[in-house]
Parts: structure tokens; C-alpha cells; sequence
């Protein structure tokens, strides 16, 4: 079993400023101050850190520290930070921050807002940059519709909206022409940027989900994905543990497996049973899980054979996770509100 430090002292959170020159260190004594929202930088250098919908946290890996906090410029416009959802940009130079029906980019350079969308509907949107930093795609979690919105930051307006199911997960392909979107159902929309419409999906058509309705194993919700480094493949963990390699053109299932093996008495076995990420290896021998009961499973992508299984001891269950853009590091939240970052090597070399 691998055991991690807390990355933060529980309700003493440091906070320095060094960006622009600025030196401040300034320790806020909160036990209720909490992380509701990770996203990993395209680096893997940094992670942007939602504290209690109010701000957003940068938090340096390396260093061990956060170097900036975005708080709220929109408190004078009073809209709130519902979601505080956040989005890098290719490069790492900007970020996103989404709210209750708006979006912020900022220049993590200059640290200045450079545009404030607002969006028609007041929900939560995921933003999603393209991988030519040409739009920002906005992905709601309400049924209102229009829920999902393309806005090109040269021109600074909506291009697109579209209309879907609330999607759990996004991920762009490696070659940045589709955004795969997961549905309620085991059923993932590609949407075509440069034509700015949805081309297919990957999944189970509708007919075959009325045939597997009594099959568990198959009809969980999607929370996670990933593509395989040459595009042909996409990996996606369930709500139920399980896990599907699918082949894009086709949707055929070429493996279907499981994140943990719980056994069904275990307590609070329907939430230790999801999927907390997947992934492919960057040369995509081999695709991964960890399961929120600290499970790390491997697996060769060719024959399916598992290859490896490791433990990660938790010190409370899970509450979310999210691994590296560069594979090396899973990253997680407890229920205790504990913030841990592991190396993937450490259960691999275990």
C-alpha cells in the first residue's frame, strides 16, 4: 500500500503571492474552507484549486505551495461563483473560471481579466479551451437548453450552441478535431470543432441500451474518459466501477472491465464503487484506473490481461480524483477534506 502526505494543513491554508513580484503570506484559519473543484494545467506543473465556490487557489506541485488566489471580481456585478469551474489553456497562459451563468479568462501572466462572458442561462459551465486556444467551449450541467456554448475569443461572442444531455465528463482527442462529451447513458457525442457540430457517437445506440436495460455492468453513468494516444480508442470508467475500451469508428467494445472487485456488503459499497479516473499510457500499451476506494488497476490495452494492482490507504473515502496530463500523478480529494497527490511511479515500483 502507498501512503500520502496531506498536501495542506486541515483549516490553516498558506497562501503566497508571488506572481508579479508580490511577496505575501497570509494564513487564513478556516476548518470550514473547503476544495470543491481540481483541474490539473496541460504541464502538469500546476493545479487550480476551487475553494468553497469563493475563490480559485494555484497551486504549484513543485513547490508544494499555492502562488496565486483569483477571488471574485464579479462581487461588484453580484453574480456568484456557483461552479468556479476552471479551464487552461493549451500553453498555460490563461485560465477560465466559470460561475452562475458567466465565465471569466484571465492572462496568468499579467494577471489581468481579459473577457467576461455571460452566458443566457444561469447554470454552471464547464470551460473547455480548443486546442488552438481559437474558442472556448462552455458545457452546462442544467436540462435548460441551449446548454453548451462556443465562444471564439478573437471575436468575443457566441458561435455555436447546441442542445444535449448534462454531461459529467469531456476530453479532447489527441489530434484536436473532436471533443468527446459523455452522456447519462454509455454514450459519448463527438463534436467536431472546425465544423462547429456534433459528427456521431461512440457507444451504445439506442436500441442496444433497450436490450442491455437489465445489464448494470454496461448502463452506469460515465464520469470519466480518455483517448488513446493515436485517437482509435476511448477509455470510459462508470459510476458503477466499470470500465470499456471502445474503438471510435466502429463503437465496438473491445474490453470491458472493472476498477475494484468490492464486495457488495461493504459499507457504502454504491459510492466506493465508482470510478475516480482512467487513462491511457503515453505510448498506449496499457490503459489504468483508480477506483474512489484507492484501487489502482492496469491493463494491457492489446490482450486485456490486468498487469498490475495496487492500494492506495485512504485516510477517509474519496471524494473525487484526477491524474496528470503527463500520467505521473493522481490527485484527490477525501471527505475529510484532505487534498493528496501521488505518484503513479510509487504503486507501480510498490
Amino acid at each position: 500500500m502507498t501512503r500520502l502526505k496531506n498536501v495542506f494543513l486541515k483549516g490553516v491554508l498558506l497562501i503566497t503571492l508571488v506572481s508579479l513580484g508580490l511577496s505575501h503570506v497570509h494564513a487564513q484559519d478556516d476548518p470550514a474552507e473547503k476544495i470543491v473543484h481540481m483541474q490539473w494545467s496541460h504541464s502538469s506543473q500546476y493545479i487550480a484549486l476551487t475553494i468553497d465556490y469563493e475563490h480559485v487557489d494555484i497551486y504549484d506541485v513543485q513547490q508544494g505551495k499555492v502562488v496565486h488566489r483569483f477571488s471574485q471580481v464579479v462581487d461588484r456585478m453580484n453574480l456568484e461563483m456557483s461552479s468556479g469551474l476552471v479551464g487552461w489553456n493549451k500553453d498555460d497562459a490563461r485560465l477560465a473560471i466559470s460561475g452562475d451563468g458567466y465565465a471569466e479568462i484571465w492572462d496568468l501572466e499579467t494577471l489581468t481579466l481579459e473577457q467576461l462572458i455571460h452566458i443566457e442561462f444561469p447554470f454552471g459551465y464547464r470551460p473547455l479551451w480548443s486546442p488552438d486556444d481559437q474558442y472556448l467551449v462552455l458545457i452546462g450541467g442544467g436540462d435548460t437548453t441551449p446548454n453548451m456554448f462556443i465562444w471564439d475569443i478573437g471575436l468575443g461572442q457566441v458561435v455555436a450552441k447546441e442542445s444535449m444531455s448534462p454531461a459529467p465528463e469531456s476530453e479532447w482527442s489527441h489530434n484536436g478535431e473532436f471533443l468527446a462529451i459523455s452522456a447519462p447513458v454509455p454514450h459519448v457525442y463527438l463534436y467536431d470543432i472546425e465544423q462547429l457540430e456534433f459528427d456521431g457517437f461512440v457507444g451504445l445506440s439506442l436500441g442496444e441500451i433497450r436490450q442491455q436495460i437489465d445489464n448494470q455492468d454496461i448502463l452506469t453513468v460515465i464520469v470519466k474518459l480518455d483517448w488513446s494516444p493515436d485517437d482509435q480508442y476511448l477509455l470510459t470508467g462508470g459510476s458503477g466501477g466499470n470500465l470499456i475500451v471502445w474503438e471510435v469508428q466502429s463503437s465496438e467494445i473491445i474490453h470491458m472491465k472493472e476498477s475494484n472487485s468490492l464486495d457488495p456488503e461493504t459499507p457504502l459499497y454504491d459510492q466506493l464503487l465508482r470510478t475516480a479516473d482512467v487513462w491511457f499510457s503515453p505510448d498506449g500499451d496499457t490503459f489504468n484506473s483508480i477506483a474512489v476506494d484507492g484501487t489502482y488497476r492496469q491493463w494491457d490495452t492489446v490482450s486485456g490481461e490486468l498487469l498490475l494492482e495496487r492500494t492506495i490507504e485512504l485516510n477517509a473515502p474519496m471524494h473525487y480524483g484526477q491524474t496528470s496530463p503527463d500520467t505521473t500523478k493522481f490527485a484527490y480529494v477525501d471527505y475529510d477534506e484532505g487534498f493528496y497527490i501521488v505518484e503513479i511511479a510509487d504503486l507501480v515500483d510498490e
